[in-house]
């Protein structure tokens, strides 16, 4: 299963339905920035603001658009068609 990070919105107020996680690292680029998100072993990015002020550990939740999920086929590594989903 993956997720793109553009449809991944980080908030900092628990949500029904929402990922729980610890931020991991965030990364400022000149347009966008990248926060990436510890959840149990796994990590996950998310787009945000340049300007989004964070602190390692704080907690965050991630909502994750649904129809964007994408499965991958585990023998081959290639993406399901939606259809498969």
């Amino acid at each position: 299963m993956g997720v793109r990070p553009m449809y991944v919105t980080p908030s900092f107020v628990a949500s029904e339905g929402c990922i729980a996680g610890t931020v991991y690292v965030f990364e400022r680029f000149e347009t966008k920035g990248v926060l990436q998100v510890q959840v149990g072993e796994t990590r996950i990015a998310a787009m945000t603001t340049p300007d989004l002020k964070v602190q390692l550990n704080q907690p965050v939740w991630l909502k994750v658009q649904p129809r964007r999920v994408l499965a991958f086929d585990v023998a081959s590594g290639r993406a399901l068609p939606p259809s498969d989903v």
